[in-house]
């Protein structure tokens, strides 16, 4: 392999294996270093659906509304492909965090605090701010002035196999056909209760609002401020929900492709389809026909890992 290639490789798994410490420098990096990734991939996407969706007829208006309508479908695409990625973001954030937890000496679940509005602004800015001890802690030694390639040869100390992190975020060692299935049908069931209660939640705080205000009992400036902190509370909930269980699902397809004999990085075959799924906008028949093919590519990809067993 090129040694530029695994250059990137060992610093990818340096900063979001969630086997090591990360210290402040580091943490910001690495958030900086998966905007910035996020960004481009949000770019491309853009790029595939403005010249997949630009109008071959002219539209009967005038020039300058044309420009104006124009710059509104431009915003609208970017921000739509912007947004299918975005779960990118949230979840090399989190696995980001967890390296920062563990060198604060804090147990992973610290990571919910991301739900909570302005709360996840605080806590965010305290895991950029706080210094971690330069000593040995349960998560093994400290990286503080290493550099990247003496840090690759720090001794990793993994999580305990026994822990509810190691049972959800590792991808070291592998994984058989049967735990995986069962694994995989259990997330899903769960993500879906966990999306479907928070419809409920949002739904009950809209009643019980709607209530309160025809009963007198609040303002309508308090309602619309109640309301905009449920929303963004229930947005926030979600987006780490979804990053959550494709970080989930992405580990053990790394420990199924182990399992198979395969390098990690296979799990790519999933993941790129899935976006390119996600991201290409509606219409037209070269865009239905690639779709389909993504999606049988994808059928196919987990299927393999479904039902064929390792030798």
């Amino acid at each position: 392999m090129n040694a530029k290639c695994q250059n990137i490789i060992n610093r990818f798994d340096l900063y979001f294996s969630n086997e090591q410490r990360l210290n402040r420098k580091r943490f910001i990096y690495g958030h900086l270093a998966a905007f910035f990734a996020t960004l481009f991939i949000a770019t491309l996407f853009f790029s595939c659906r403005f010249f997949s969706s630009a109008p071959t007829a002219p539209l009967p208006f005038a020039p300058s509304l044309l420009k104006v309508i124009g710059l509104g479908l431009f915003v609208q695409d970017f921000v739509m492909s912007l947004k299918a990625v975005s779960f990118i973001l949230t979840a090399l954030s989190v696995l980001l965090t967890f390296g920062r937890l563990r060198d604060l000496s804090l147990a992973w679940y610290w990571v919910f605090l991301y739900i909570l509005p302005a709360i996840n602004l605080f806590f965010f800015f305290y895991l950029c701010c706080k210094k971690g001890k330069e000593a040995e802690n349960e998560a093994g030694f400290s990286l503080h002035g290493l550099t990247d390639a003496q840090a690759l040869l720090v001794p990793r100390r993994p999580l305990s196999p026994k822990s509810c992190a190691h049972y959800l975020f590792c991808c070291q060692g592998s994984l058989a056909r049967r735990p995986f299935f069962w694994r995989n049908f259990l997330l899903f069931c769960v993500t879906t209760c966990l999306i479907l209660g928070l419809g409920a939640i949002l739904v009950s705080i809209f009643s019980l609002g709607l209530i309160a205000k025809s009963a007198y009992l609040i303002s309508g400036f308090s309602l619309g401020f109640g309301y905009l902190l449920a929303l963004t509370s229930c947005a926030s909930c979600l987006s780490l929900i979804i990053a959550l269980a494709h970080i989930c699902a992405s580990f053990w397809q790394v420990q199924r492709w182990h399992d198979l004999k395969k390098s990690g990085a296979f799990f790519l075959l999933t993941l790129i389809p899935y976006l390119f799924l996600i991201s290409l906008p509606e219409g037209g028949f070269f865009l239905f026909f690639l779709k389909l093919l993504l999606a049988l590519w994808l059928f196919c990809t987990l299927a393999y890992l479904f039902f064929i067993s390792s030798k």
